[in-house]
Order: C-alpha cells, then structure tokens, then sequence
C-alpha cells in the first residue's frame, strides 16, 4: 500500500524533519537536536533563504490583493504587514466594475517647493509618495476619490512553520452552522479571540482566507465555529493560528532545496564542517536548477513590454513583445 504524501514539517515519517535527518550524513547518535528546533531552522530558512530565491525570479509568486476603501481627508495608507520584505509589488486604484487604474510613484523630490520661489510641483500630477511603511497620496488637499478602491498588491509573507499539533485538520464541516470539527484544537490554549490562518493540504499551500475569527469553540468535541467559512475550504485543510502553518508555503518542487538548507543548518549546529561543504555545494546546485526552471514560468507566452508613461489613445500598439 502506498503511503499518503506528507507535506507537514512533523506528522509522519515522510515529514520534513524526517527528511533533515535522514540527509544529515552524520550518526543519528550525534544529533542531538529536536523536531521543534529543526522547524525553527526550516522557517528561518525558508524566510532568509528560500523566499528570497523564489522573489528573485519575478514571476509573481506569492503576488496578492489587498484592497481597502480610501478615506475623505485621509492621505497616508500603510502597508499590509503580510507583505514580505516590506515591499509592494504595485498600487493601483480599482473603479466599481473591477477595472485598475495606474497611480504614479512620486519621488519625495518631487513634492518639495521650489527656493526662491516657492511654488509647488505641477497640482496635475496624480499619484502617491512611499514613505518607510506607508503612502501619501498626491496632490495634498486634493478631494479623495472615495468612489474608488485603493488596492496594494503584496507578495504575502509565507507562514512561519510550526509543529502540526499546533493546528487541526478539518475532518467535517457543516455549511449550515458553520461548525468546523478538527482532528485535534492545536495546542489547547486556542479562545475565540484567536485568528486563524486555513492552509491547504495541497500545493500551491496558497491560504484559503487569513485572520478568520471564530464565534464558538469545544475543546471537548474538537470544534470551532467560524464567523464565516473561507471560499473553498474542504475536508483536509488545516486551521492554524495566524501566521503559522505546519506546511511551508512555498512551491512543492522546492520542498528538497528547503530540507538541504536545514540540513545545512544542523551541520553548522553540530561543527560538521566536512559534511558541511558537501550539503552546500548540494544546494547550490539545486539553487541554480530552481532558477533556470522558473524563468520564464509560462513558456509557451511571450511578455509584452508596456510603455506605462504612454496616454491612452495615442497609438493602439502599446507593448512590443519579447
């Protein structure tokens, strides 16, 4: 019988910690670090390491939506803290039918006034000035377009990994009452302040709805009660606190990559220094694979160059191909 796939970082011996172990190349007697430090190093890992291989191609992995309404008299809009990095990957306005509307960047140069004379940069000029973690739309004063959605478009911040005793996995749901049963209520601390992440157990891991709050909890039948149910969750996903998830989020082919870098991690815990050199020259072989295959990401579709600065209308030939 063929065994299930386990994309936890714990539950079974098919899990990542497993993996860790098992590619170590030193006596298990010699290993004198636990599961609960191995995942440590993996989600230090996977944040300093692996999602910075995965931005690096620029094929819009992890890119989400973050829209909120703009504000009358309101200017500054801050960032979402799920953004990975600290970065943006565009803004735009979004009209009452769904269309997006380009928003210029503005260098902080730009808004300030002009010595002698004192006059300001040219009032036609709509867009925004990044500020650390927020931004200020530009002109100052001017009416805020409230009939219009202000959209961040984020790459989200993978997770952080935790132990799968920490989370539950959905065995039941029932649509009507939206009473959710779990294999187990995470760690027992849970209450119904707590937000919760729901994470596919099937690639891309991409979450089914972030910071989910509850209205009931039972402890002893192993239950939450969801406020609403996220779109598409199904039998098999698992409910974690938010911002943890027991399966990394990153694609499922660079689940090897994320195993060599723990493995290397534990080398270095241990003062390994001879298996040390093999895992990393390993890794940077993988690395280099992972990046020739991603890029490009679609392979049958050729990009098209769009000159952003052009108005509309003045040539119906926007974008040359490449």
């Amino acid at each position: 019988m063929t065994a299930a796939l386990d994309y936890t970082v714990d539950k079974t011996d098919l899990s990542l910690v497993k993996s860790v172990q098992a590619k170590m190349l030193a006596p298990l007697s010699a290993n004198t670090l636990t599961s609960a430090r191995i995942i440590e190093l993996l989600s230090e890992e996977m944040m300093s390491t692996i999602e910075p291989l995965v931005l690096a191609a620029h094929e819009e992995f992890y890119v989400q939506n973050y829209d909120q309404s703009l504000v009358s008299g309101t200017y500054n809009y801050t960032i979402p803290p799920r953004a990975a990095f600290a970065t943006w990957r565009d803004i735009v306005l979004v009209d009452t039918i769904g269309n997006e509307i380009a928003m210029t960047e503005l260098p902080p140069e730009y808004v300030k006034i002009s010595y002698p004379i004192g006059s300001l940069p040219p009032m036609f000029t709509f867009g925004f000035v990044m500020n650390n973690d927020r931004i200020t739309l530009w002109p100052p004063n001017m009416t805020i377009p409230t009939n219009y959605t202000l959209r961040m478009k984020i790459k989200r911040r993978p997770n952080h990994l935790t132990p799968y005793l920490n989370c539950g996995q959905i065995t039941a749901i029932n649509t009507g009452t939206k009473v959710v049963n779990l294999s187990v209520n995470g760690d027992g601390t849970w209450t119904t302040s707590t937000t919760f992440d729901v994470i596919p157990n099937a690639p891309q891991f991409t979450s089914r709805g972030d910071d989910q709050t509850i209205t009931a909890i039972d402890n002893t039948l192993n239950t939450v009660t969801f406020s609403s149910l996220p779109t598409g969750m199904i039998i098999g996903d698992w409910v974690c606190p938010a911002t943890l998830s027991p399966i990394p989020q990153i694609p499922y082919d660079m689940f090897p990559l994320l195993v060599q870098r723990g493995v290397i991690k534990c080398l270095e815990a241990l003062g390994d220094n001879q298996n040390l050199q093999v895992a990393e020259r390993r890794y940077q072989d993988m690395a280099a694979d992972f990046a020739r295959t991603v890029s490009p990401r679609i392979n049958g579709t050729r990009k098209a160059l769009v000159n952003r600065t052009l108005n509309f209308g003045w040539s119906y030939y926007r974008g040359l191909s490449r």
